[in-house]
């Protein structure tokens, strides 16, 4: 009789990603999207981080993409003020993590935890 494998996906409860990048004087918009096999992704084109820059770098705004609706949602089903929502919010960032001509480094530990969202809730 033929030995049979049994094949399992391994799970976790987080994954990082680091992502290194040198950001021009000139720089007006950025953005990271979801782009993974049409098939599979159904949230192609989403905006999971972007940030936008005024003034050359003095006024920076970095934001997930529209986090603000799993939080609601989230608040209607589990109830006001609990702490299973708060991994829902969107993150904001200090301006001062960006320093002119240097390379700037995002730890995007939400990158995925967004991209579990869109799944569980859609």
């Amino acid at each position: 009789m033929p030995y049979s494998l049994n094949i399992r996906e391994t799970s976790s409860k987080g994954i990082s990603y680091h992502f290194y990048l040198k950001i021009s004087n000139n720089a007006r918009k950025f953005s990271i999207k979801l782009f993974n096999g049409i098939e599979e992704n159904r949230y192609i084109g989403t905006v999971v981080y972007s940030f936008e820059v005024f003034d050359n770098l003095t006024k920076v705004a970095i934001k997930t993409g529209n986090c603000d609706n799993y939080y609601n949602r989230c608040i209607k089903e589990k109830g006001f003020n609990n702490e299973e929502c708060a991994k829902f919010r969107c993150k904001k960032f200090s301006r001062r993590i960006f320093k002119k001509g240097e390379i700037l480094f995002f730890l995007f530990y939400y990158f995925f935890i967004f991209i579990i969202i869109f799944i569980i809730f859609f």
